[in-house]
């Protein structure tokens, strides 16, 4: 199998800041993953993050001075020894989306249910931007510890056909105690 491997850097403004628990993105600096066999080809997104010392970067560099290896590795299925984990996804979606391309043309065909994310944005802003969503069947909702039920309820009456996932990103913590 002849894997041909190519990444290109990207940067993206975003039109709202994107916050989360962590952090407040107004750009994300990304790297485009192609993986090439034969005349298909299947594409990820590699975002590097901050919070385990990755940069865009450390990865390009690390891509650029490891191409033969990395294919090498994707070829054995040996993606666990890939450095940076956000690359290591990548690479396997990149790898999965090129076999589903080879493979499985009717799998393209196929509608599968994805989730629109919002951010953390202020009560006076998600209740500005919530009506855009109404028809949506599947909304992932960065959450800290400042109001969250006051953010849920809002998506649920804004929002009543869509089913919510929640994602606090470790912004949140729980003390369990036992009661004997």
């Amino acid at each position: 199998m002849f894997l041909k491997l190519q990444f290109v850097k990207k940067k993206f403004f975003l039109k709202d800041s994107f916050r989360i628990s962590r952090e407040n993105k107004k750009f994300i600096k990304t790297i485009i993953i192609k993986l090439t066999e034969n005349d298909r080809s299947g594409f990820a997104e590699c975002v590097p993050y901050k919070r385990y010392n990755e940069t865009q970067e450390k990865i390009f560099l690390y891509l650029k001075n490891n191409e033969y290896e990395i294919t090498r590795l994707i070829r054995q299925n040996r993606l666990s020894e890939i450095k940076y984990l956000s690359l290591r996804t990548a690479l396997e979606l990149a790898f999965k989306h090129l076999k589903i391309k080879k493979n499985n043309k009717d799998l393209l065909r196929k509608k599968y249910q994805t989730s629109i994310t919002i951010p953390i944005f202020s009560p006076k802003k998600l209740e500005k931007i919530i009506y855009k969503f109404k028809n949506v069947n599947l909304i992932k909702v960065k959450v800290n510890k400042n109001d969250i039920l006051k953010t849920i309820k809002l998506i649920n009456k804004r929002c009543p056909k869509s089913k919510i996932i929640i994602d606090a990103n470790e912004g949140l913590s729980f003390v369990l105690k036992k009661n004997y």
